[in-house]
């Protein structure tokens, strides 16, 4: 027989586990829509008005090289495309930081159950299990976590090519400035 002192210390071990997987884990996926989106606006913001602007101007002057305004827009075309890739990359990334939360929730509430003498005969195998995903979940997690980050690269380099080539457009060069 166990204990009421013991079945209230489990309660409150589970109910801090529980606590801390609803304060981190379930909040993080919010966090990084949060910071993704606002990062995305602004990628989109740029580079689609860059893209915008090209045939605008083209057929508001008549002095452009369509060749330069072609390589602007097919480089404002591609910053688009990579912020795509940057909102999608960094979207999985935080779904494997909250399925990494879940996991680890599952294994804490075994390894309190466990502690307290609450064990079932799925326990350990399931221990095991867990924790090879929560491994493997974080192997993932680093994985996706530079590829947003070296699309950032490319769309900045994409922005600034295809400004060079607007500006070669319409003949304005560094000398001239």
């Amino acid at each position: 027989m166990q204990k009421s002192g013991n079945v209230d210390q489990f309660r409150a071990a589970m109910d801090e586990c529980k606590w801390r997987y609803e304060h981190y884990g379930a909040r993080a996926s919010v966090r990084g829509y949060e910071y993704g989106v606002l990062a995305i606006k602004n990628c989109f913001l740029v580079a689609g008005g860059g893209l915008f602007f090209v045939p605008t101007m083209v057929g508001l002057s008549e002095n452009v090289d369509l060749g330069y305004a072609i390589y602007a827009g097919v480089a404002f075309a591609n910053a688009v495309l990579f912020s795509l890739l940057i909102n999608y990359v960094a979207h999985w990334n935080w779904m494997l930081h909250e399925q990494v939360w879940i996991l680890r929730f599952d294994l804490e509430r075994i390894q309190v159950r466990l502690s307290y003498g609450r064990a079932y005969s799925a326990d350990p195998k399931g221990s095991v299990k867990l924790e090879a995903d929560v491994l493997n979940t974080n192997n993932w997690i680093n994985r996706t976590f530079l590829l947003p980050h070296i699309f950032a690269v490319i769309v900045v380099v994409s922005l600034g090519f295809g400004a060079m080539y607007l500006y070669s457009a319409f003949g304005i060069s560094g000398e001239a400035l």
